[in-house]
């Protein structure tokens, strides 16, 4: 099990999902050829530049080969255009990179307006698919190599685990250089980045939908997580019935909800899922929010899933179970749109997700 930092949190990756596909792309070394192709490929557009993230694998030694890798995956994907990798080379993330403006999913959906915006990680949307844009769904948790201006495993040469390196988690909103690990991993990916195209991307319009957000807050009972999600609806101004999403007395907490109705969305009025059943199969198209900074928290489901019923055996007994003998089913990181669900004991307090009716 590798110990990842995520700001002053240590989270866990969970070995379950760990796969990855490899690659056999041999190392590029003259990384200032690279910003004099890019450089040359920057010029005025009338689209995003598309992103996504790779399938390779490469260790930290091969990052410097990382340009030449999202070329390959673009164009087995019959992406056209001039593709390069998101890292820091020299302290400094490519200039030619920084010149394109706009930058998009492949499903269109705006992630950033600049690089400097995403890598501060303030972008509309996550990084979330791969080149031929099928989406990480229900794959956790998924790293990509960035670097940063002072730690990138000696300019990308070492493999060393007494080194640090940063990079991004797929499908969330950290910034660049968010998470760490030793240079040793060899599961990390790319983030891939076409340049040439500048286009403002404003943020993105709200939508209508129900809204959905999540409570960091520990709850004792499943009236006191109804109960607290209303209350936090009400005091921002909210209008509507609003539920936890917890299974409850063998049933599925997607069964507390009616699936037919308006998509939910998140704080910004963004889409989280195109209906409501891919909402409670997890297949996500955004992040969820919370009122407030709500830090990272696990968020109590009671079961394998939004759609298993919930058995005593993975709810604490309905919820009345507050020793550490007992199980509860959660999701690990809710700020993520790949979702995981872990299990703790029945005596840590977690969070829920609410939703309107």
């Amino acid at each position: 099990m590798l110990a990842v930092r995520i700001g002053a949190t240590v989270a866990a990756c969970l070995t379950c999902s760990c796969g990855r596909v490899g690659f056999g792309i041999a190392e590029q070394d003259a990384a200032s050829a690279v910003d004099a192709v890019v450089d040359s490929a920057v010029d005025a557009a009338d689209r995003p530049n598309r992103m996504f993230a790779s399938t390779a694998t490469p260790s930290a030694s091969m990052v410097n080969g990382g340009d030449a890798i999202c070329a390959s995956e673009a164009a087995r994907a019959g992406l056209s255009g001039t593709f390069v990798s998101v890292i820091y080379r020299d302290g400094r993330l490519p200039a030619g990179l920084l010149a394109s403006r706009g930058f998009a999913r492949l499903d269109g959906s705006p992630i950033a307006d600049t690089l400097e915006q995403l890598a501060a990680g303030q972008g509309y949307s996550p990084i979330a698919e791969r080149a031929d844009g099928s989406y990480y769904w229900h794959v956790y948790p998924i790293y990509a190599w960035t670097g940063s201006p002072s730690e990138d495993c000696a300019a990308w040469t070492s493999t060393d685990s007494a080194r640090q390196a940063r990079g991004v988690q797929i499908g969330s909103r950290t910034p660049f250089g968010g998470v760490s690990s030793s240079c040793d991993v060899n599961y990390w990916q790319l983030v891939c980045s076409e340049v040439g195209h500048q286009v403002a991307l404003p943020a993105p319009t709200p939508q209508a939908g129900r809204l959905a957000f999540w409570n960091p807050a520990v709850f004792a009972s499943p009236a006191d997580a109804d109960a607290q999600c209303q209350a936090l609806a009400n005091e921002n101004g909210r209008a509507g019935t609003f539920l936890a999403a917890i299974g409850i007395d063998n049933r599925a907490a997607s069964d507390r909800f009616d699936l037919t109705g308006a998509p939910w969305v998140n704080l910004a009025g963004q889409p989280l899922a195109t209906t409501g059943a891919a909402f409670m199969a997890l297949e996500w198209r955004n992040t969820l929010t919370a009122f407030g900074d709500a830090g990272v928290a696990l968020v109590a489901v009671g079961a394998n899933s939004l759609t298993e019923p919930s058995s005593p055996a993975s709810n604490c007994s309905n919820w009345t179970d507050h020793t550490d003998l007992g199980g509860q089913r959660v999701i690990v990181n809710p700020t993520n749109m790949f979702l995981s669900v872990g299990s703790t004991n029945c005596n840590m307090f977690n969070g829920s997700l609410c939703l309107q009716q």
